[in-house]
């Protein structure tokens, strides 16, 4: 981990003094469109970190760069007070933009044996632009809060290890005891409507791989005994929705086997998200994915292994956070909405947020043009399901509305002066 102290003008120099003290509208989507024209996969956001650690570093914040990986942490003392977390992700997914934007991503990295596309389908530049606007916006009113704060853009969020590696890295000697842990996430709902849950609010979820082998070969003398291929595909079939109890969920993401079609692939690997409310749950459901590959007869010369990827933890709204949090956006007439159970989506902002002893707020945000829903769509989104009609996050489709990027940083802004202290 280095540590590069920041240093350079005031943010005042950026703020836009008829707003709610945020930089201005088109500084925000400047921001956005470079970051979304540039996206990088866990591990590699190493053009990200640096264009965010010099920004901050510019309107005063002190930053500290590299911390578990790439990412990046940058504190502000105003005086006495609480200490608040602004926690963003810099990662983008290996999924192909396919949109019509002109600053569309066409870029590709280097995934294992792989050269894959990248795009941020799932909105972290959007959080990325919310957490720097009320950055700056914290920096030019420092006299009219107290306390510290901490903006911590943590990488590789979307595999489930940036958060533990953040804190394994020192995070918490860097940040000091946290009071409070503010994240924000994009959502499929109409721009700047928010969904809020007391409690749980995510799933507990884990990133399995499981793995066929066998003997490869040449196609035109493959024996008569099921290949990995044939074996992973049976296994595709044969368990799909019929594993995991109510509440729980089973998906495959991914099948990577061979590589033409000469040649008998000796492996077939398949990647499984299995999530449910809470972890022991999890565990229930992978002893059944463990049951049902290595109970079924093995071909001669065939085996199977499981694997863990990575563990999420359900992210847990603090009541001493959350509910200030929750009356500040009401208060500012923010549309929230109270999310009836807790969502499918998984993230590791509960373990920072564990791991730095801090009460976690963390809400959705919507990010996309209401003229886009359906009545129908808009009842799903307000019982926290999936529209069908507009594309959500992770869909190579995902174009968030430009009108989220203040509002975003404002709910941050907001958020943020709810947990502070007055002055002095």
């Amino acid at each position: 981990m280095t540590r590069t102290p920041g240093a350079g003008p005031s943010a005042t120099t950026t703020v836009d003094a008829d707003g709610p003290g945020l930089p201005p509208a088109g500084v925000l989507t400047g921001w956005y469109r470079d970051l979304h024209h540039w996206p990088e996969l866990s591990g590699l956001e190493q053009r990200t970190a640096a264009v965010l650690a010099d920004r901050l570093g510019t309107w005063g914040w002190q930053v500290h760069r590299q911390v578990g990986g790439e990412g990046v942490v940058a504190l502000l003392d105003a005086g006495p007070g609480p200490t608040v977390v602004l926690r963003a992700e810099l990662d983008g997914l290996p999924v192909r933009e396919q949109t019509d934007l002109p600053f569309r991503s066409v870029r590709e990295q280097r995934l294992g044996e792989h050269t894959v596309p990248v795009s941020h389908a799932c909105g972290h530049d959007v959080h990325l632009v919310a957490a720097c606007g009320a950055a700056a916006a914290l920096a030019a009113s420092r006299s009219r809060w107290g306390g510290r704060v901490a903006v911590v853009l943590q990488p590789a969020e979307e595999t489930g290890s940036g958060a533990r590696a953040m804190l394994a890295d020192g995070l918490r000697d860097l940040v000091g005891p946290a009071d409070h842990l503010l994240a924000l996430h994009t959502s499929a709902l109409p721009t700047g409507q928010v969904t809020f849950r007391p409690g749980q609010m995510t799933s507990a979820g884990l990133d399995v791989s499981l793995t066929f082998l066998g003997e490869g070969g040449h196609a035109a003398w493959s024996t008569s005994a099921p290949t990995p291929v044939q074996r992973a595909a049976e296994w595709v079939h044969r368990v799909s929705g019929r594993l995991g109890g109510e509440g729980s969920v089973l998906t495959v993401g991914s099948m990577t086997a061979g590589s033409c079609a000469n040649v008998v692939a000796d492996r077939a690997e398949l990647r499984l998200s299995l999530r449910a409310d809470t972890a022991a749950a999890c565990q229930d459901l992978l002893r059944e994915v463990r049951r049902s590959v290595h109970g079924a007869a093995q071909p001669a010369g065939g085996r199977s292994e499981v694997a863990i990827r990575a563990v999420y933890e359900p992210a847990v709204n603090d009541d001493g956070t959350s509910g200030p949090v929750y009356q500040a956006l009401r208060t500012a007439r923010v549309p929230t909405y109270l999310l009836p159970a807790p969502s499918r989506a998984c993230d590791d902002v509960g373990t920072l947020a564990d791991g730095l002893g801090a009460g976690l707020a963390y809400w959705f945000v919507g990010a996309n043009d209401a003229a886009l829903f359906s009545a129908a769509d808009l009842d799903l989104v307000r019982a926290g399901e999936q529209p069908r009609g507009v594309p959500g996050n992770h869909s190579p489709r995902f174009a968030p509305d430009p009108a989220v990027l203040p509002e975003a940083a404002r709910q941050l802004l907001l958020a943020a002066r709810g947990c502070l202290a007055a002055p002095g």
